[in-house]
C-alpha cells in the first residue's frame, strides 16, 4: 500500500517501474509525463493511477519538448538535452530543426506538485527525465526537510558536455 511517483512515466507499460508495484502490491502510482503522445497512452494504459501531463524543472517556466514523430523513450526537454545526445538520438531534428518536432509546454517543480497534491511522503520516486535530473533535484533542496522519500531511483549517464554533472546528480 505504498506510493510510487514516476517522473518520466512513458506510456505506463513499456519501461515502467511503477507497473509491478500497482499490479502486484496494490501501491498507488503517480505519473508525470511530458510527451503528449506518451501521456495519451499513459491515461489509457494506467487509468487507475494519477496521471499528470507536465514536465519537471528547477523552476516554473516554458520549455521546448523535442519528440520524434513516432514518439520514443528519448524524447524530452530540449533545454536539458546535451548536444551530443540530440545529435545521436534526434538526428532528423538536428539536421532540419523541423518545428513540428518541438512543442512549447509548461514545466513545474517537484515541490510545487507535491504541495499541490498534499504529499509529504513517497515510498519510491523514479526520476528519469532525459537529462533534467540535476535541475529537478536542485529544486528539491527547499523541501527535503518537509518531505520524506524512502527510495530514489535515478537515471544517470556519462555526460561529457557538462563536465562532472553526472557525478553531481548522484551526490
Amino acid at each position: 500500500n505504498g506510493t510510487i511517483f514516476e517522473s518520466g512515466a512513458y506510456d505506463g507499460n513499456r519501461l515502467s517501474t511503477s507497473y509491478m508495484f500497482e499490479k502486484y502490491f496494490d501501491w498507488f502510482p503517480i505519473h508525470v509525463e511530458a510527451s503528449h503522445q506518451h501521456f495519451e497512452l499513459l491515461k489509457m494504459n494506467r487509468p487507475d493511477a494519477l496521471n499528470i501531463h507536465s514536465a519537471l524543472c528547477n523552476e516554473t517556466k516554458l520549455v521546448h519538448f523535442l519528440h520524434r514523430l513516432n514518439g520514443s523513450s528519448v524524447d524530452g526537454i530540449l533545454e536539458f538535452m546535451e548536444k551530443k545526445f540530440v545529435t545521436r538520438f534526434h538526428k532528423y531534428w538536428h539536421r532540419t530543426h523541423d518545428p513540428q518536432l518541438i512543442k512549447e509546454m509548461s514545466c513545474v517543480t517537484m515541490p510545487y506538485l507535491l504541495q499541490l497534491l498534499g504529499i509529504t511522503h513517497l515510498d519510491i520516486w523514479v526520476l528519469d527525465v532525459e537529462g533534467a535530473e540535476l535541475p529537478v533535484l536542485k529544486a528539491m533542496e527547499e523541501v527535503w526537510e518537509k518531505i520524506t522519500i524512502d527510495i530514489v531511483l535515478l537515471e544517470t549517464m556519462h555526460r561529457t558536455d557538462r563536465s562532472g554533472e553526472a557525478d553531481l546528480t548522484i551526490q
